[in-house]
């Protein structure tokens, strides 16, 4: 709202699209700005990242969950239960596969659910399909009217200390002007988020 009373007169378009595709969408000139989930923190020479923020791998399950008894939780550990994991290709996945790799237990998963919003995770976590380890923000635990959904059945645990973060950025191409209507939205979603 805030953007469109200043610039009334710009036809704002948002596209909804894993973090890769936004990318690459940027990259081939076919948007002007991309949000976008990073866990490395170089990007090509050809854009530019600011961080709006970052979000800790986190584990999901449900309230009575037997993983909540283990006080280290360790890749070891997670992989004796039921995994609902994002969609091959994602961030997450991405991420969530190479720790396992890592610690040498990929064979070991058992995936038995894989989504492609969080929405969903958390949902096929609700319903008892498995857990989950995924980047959500601190704050989305402690609200009571989060936007993914009734968490009153689910815990997290924060994993960063074997997962890392996931950071938030808004992409634009390097070399290229930038509009003030362009330079604008930027700005008013860096704000939005402090």
């Amino acid at each position: 709202r805030q953007y469109y009373q200043r610039y009334s007169d710009v036809e704002l378009s948002l596209i909804d699209v894993a973090s890769n595709q936004a990318r690459k969408l940027l990259e081939e000139g076919e948007v002007d700005l991309a949000v976008a989930g990073q866990l490395e923190t170089s990007f090509p020479s050809s854009l530019c990242a600011d961080l709006i923020t970052q979000f800790p791998f986190m584990l999901v399950c449900p309230e009575d969950h037997p993983i909540l008894d283990i006080t280290r939780i360790t890749p070891k550990s997670l992989v004796r239960f039921p995994l609902v994991m994002s969609s091959e290709g994602t961030n997450t996945r991405t991420r969530v596969d190479q720790v396992f790799a890592d610690s040498g237990l990929s064979g070991q998963c058992r995936i038995v659910c894989q989504t492609s919003t969080k929405d969903l995770l958390l949902r096929f976590v609700q319903f008892g399909f498995g857990i989950a380890i995924v980047p959500i923000s601190p704050h989305y635990t402690e609200k009571s009217d989060p936007p993914y959904g009734d968490i009153q059945r689910l815990r997290f645990r924060d994993v960063s200390r074997v997962f890392g973060h996931e950071q938030i950025v808004i992409l634009r191409r390097r070399h290229r002007h930038e509009p003030p209507h362009q330079k604008a939205f930027r700005e008013i979603v860096m704000q939005s988020i402090h």
